[in-house]
């Protein structure tokens, strides 16, 4: 994403929608929940935004000890499954998998910054 959107129109891109996903998890997380200050929320946007712009690009992804190659529309489908099933509040899957809860509001949320900056980027180009 930083090759096709440049240096500096990529970081206020990343850091645009760290503080959507910030924002998000303030008005929509649950009470209670650990503080969303760090970049999974920027990531995600990061992830919204390359399936905009490359959803057939091939992705290695590496589970249960074997390597498979899928397309990005493929990837973000199970990212967003996964973070429900680990993301959704306590429950057996996150206490397992990840012991420290983080925040589904502010993930979706920056997922969908990355894919609708991606969108308007691309309608002006």
């Amino acid at each position: 994403m930083e090759d096709r959107l440049g240096r500096a129109p990529f970081l206020l891109f990343y850091l645009f929608c760290g503080a959507v996903a910030g924002v998000a998890h303030v008005v929509w997380g649950k009470a209670g929940m650990p503080a969303a200050l760090g970049s999974a929320g920027a990531v995600a946007g990061v992830l919204g935004a390359y399936l905009v712009f490359f959803p057939d690009v091939p992705i290695d992804m590496y589970g249960m000890g074997r390597v498979v190659t899928v397309p990005a529309y493929l990837f973000a489908c199970v990212w967003a499954v996964s973070v429900f099933l680990w993301g959704w509040g306590p429950g057996p899957l996150s206490s397992m998998l990840n012991p420290g809860p983080y925040s589904l509001a502010g993930h979706l949320a920056g997922f969908a910054a990355g894919a609708l900056g991606a969108v308007l980027c691309r309608s002006v180009e």
